[in-house]
């Protein structure tokens, strides 16, 4: 669309550093109104009647062959391939509720398509990285880590009120189609996930352009690659000034202007970008995006603008929250976890271990797998060490020691040792050669492999591992789910979580070095620990006395 000669130039971004999206973040309880989703925008995205994508091979029936598709049904039969998506919610995502012209009929009822269309707008949201996982929509779940907000756009067409554009009230009950039609972000997020899981799709612009088939993956997976390579994508297709993820933060641009360039780019990556269809684009031709109308301050307030149905909604949404969190938890519930406590407490006291029953203690947990479990060098290097050794065909009598007499009279043993093994006994002389036999032969062999890993780690640079193994992470990966992920195990809530940043971990396809490249940062951290320590003890010595009295 063609801009008038008085609209403003374009502000600077409003996403930042382009690489990056900004995740809607509000105070719990808080409604996420229609311009923090930019609503109008969704509403052309998932609205627009262009007939010009194809479904994806795996998907098509023999009559799609020749049938072109909206962006809408794409998206949604995108979702309902996903293997994480339920029969049920599959029959929803697919039954005929898009509206496809001004003629057609729609064969379910309006609050059906309207719910189908909320589902897929929230996940596009997630999908372009609006939304992060740590939001959710049902004011009665009670989560430490997540927060509630209601969307009055996309679910006031399931309350107690008319719905947008029919004549009659639709009640909201447990049994109506609309009830909790907005499920959690987590597990909208897994369904996307599936989407990208489930068979072989491209991870990377160039990886997308190289398949000749159309079209060359499936919605989800598309939006995701945008995402990911968002300052590739804005050098390549946008003016100066403005980015990709402009297109779902920037207020001052219009917004049926920057649907029609968001549908752009899905049309290109999907099904064009070749020199055949550079003057067959339905959306515009060339290289680079439609024009972006710039919209003045007064226009700008014109869109996304709430009504007082919505404010209603978005403020009794609240209220219901506030009085969730005011109430206590069920009193079965905090009698459990209360006589849970005093158990462990009491237990605790005698120092008696607590028993598998209870779900409370370490005994409970999966024992460690051994190293080089997975199969590998150094596994059967050690099994191999092991089982030839010598000291392996000895066999060992364990003679179990006399009952102490307060056993004997069914009393409880009078130390610790004596209750279970809270404190080791103390070894045989055999015993001992033995494990220390063992470990000498453990270490040996793990010197070996070290030695061979750092020579491999050597030969590249840190820099250069961490950017080879960013490039192999999947497209959907999120950086913010590191934090959400640590923050559940610094709090207890997610137990024996080992969380890496982006880089640093080791990815599919890597050879395993068995804890080499750790050993070093580690004991490069010692080193430099003691380093610091030593110099500060030094300077320390040659601080003048008078000095400490000031």
């Amino acid at each position: 669309m063609q801009s008038g000669p008085a609209s403003p130039k374009p502000a600077p971004s409003a996403s930042g550093s382009g690489s990056k999206m900004k995740h809607v973040k509000k105070p719990d309880g808080i409604p996420l109104w229609r311009a923090d989703i930019q609503y109008d925008f969704l509403h052309a995205v998932f609205h627009d009647q262009t007939r010009c994508f194809h479904k994806p091979r795996r998907h098509r029936s023999p009559e799609d062959e020749t049938e072109k598709f909206t962006f809408a049904q794409i998206y949604l039969d995108a979702m309902a391939s996903s293997s994480k998506c339920s029969k049920l919610l599959k029959e929803k995502l697919l039954s005929p509720t898009i509206p496809t012209s001004g003629s057609e009929q729609a064969t379910s009822p309006p609050s059906s398509c309207e719910a189908k269309l909320a589902m897929a707008m929230v996940c596009l949201l997630i999908n372009i990285g609006r939304m992060n996982t740590t939001l959710n929509f049902f004011p009665q779940m009670r989560a430490q880590l997540r927060t509630y907000h209601s969307i009055p756009s996309l679910q006031v067409h399931g309350a107690d009120s008319p719905v947008r554009g029919g004549p009659t009230s639709v009640p909201s009950t447990p049994n109506s189609s609309n009830y909790k039609q907005l499920q959690d972000a987590p597990r909208l997020k897994a369904i996307l996930k599936g989407c990208v899981e489930d068979e072989p799709t491209p991870t990377s612009l160039e990886d997308l352009l190289s398949i000749t088939t159309k079209p060359r993956t499936n919605a989800v997976n598309l939006v995701f690659i945008l995402a990911q390579f968002a300052p590739r994508v804005t050098e390549l297709h946008f003016p100066a000034g403005i980015e990709f993820f402009d297109l779902i933060m920037r207020r001052d641009l219009e917004s049926r202007s920057r649907a029609r360039a968001f549908l752009w780019l899905i049309w290109f990556y999907l099904e064009g970008g070749d020199e055949q269809s550079l003057t067959k684009k339905p959306f515009g031709s060339g290289q680079h995006v439609p024009e972006l109308r710039v919209l003045s301050e007064e226009e700008a307030a014109r869109e996304n603008v709430d009504t007082a149905e919505e404010i209603a909604y978005g403020e009794r949404k609240r209220e219901e929250r506030i009085a969730v969190l005011a109430t206590e938890p069920s009193p079965a519930m905090t009698a459990l976890n209360r006589a849970r406590r005093e158990k462990a407490a009491m237990l605790n006291e005698m120092h008696l271990p607590l028993s598998e029953d209870d779900g409370m203690g370490v005994s409970t947990r999966s024992p460690s797998p051994a190293v080089g479990a997975k199969g590998g060098k150094v596994g059967d290097v050690v099994f191999e060490a092991v089982t030839t050794s010598p000291l392996r065909q000895t066999k060992t009598v364990k003679r179990r020691p006399p009952a102490r007499k307060e056993e004997e009279l069914g009393g409880l043993p009078s130390s610790p040792s004596a209750a279970g093994g809270s404190i080791p006994k103390r070894k045989t002389p055999a015993v001992a050669k033995r494990s220390s036999e063992v470990n000498s032969i453990l270490s040996a062999r793990l010197e070996s492999i070290y030695r061979v890993a750092k020579r491999q780690r050597d030969s590249s640079t840190a820099i250069k591992r961490a950017f080879r193994r960013l490039k192999k992470l999947p497209s959907d990966y999120d950086s913010e789910e590191e934090r959400i992920k640590r923050s559940a195990a610094d709090n207890g809530d997610a137990p024996n979580t080992h969380v890496l940043l982006g880089g640093l971990g080791r990815v599919e396809g890597e050879e395993n070095d068995y804890g080499e490249e750790a050993h070093y940062i580690s004991d490069t951290f010692r080193r430099s620990r003691l380093v610091l320590e030593r110099e500060y003890n030094e300077w320390d010595d040659r601080l003048p006395q008078h000095m400490y009295h000031q």
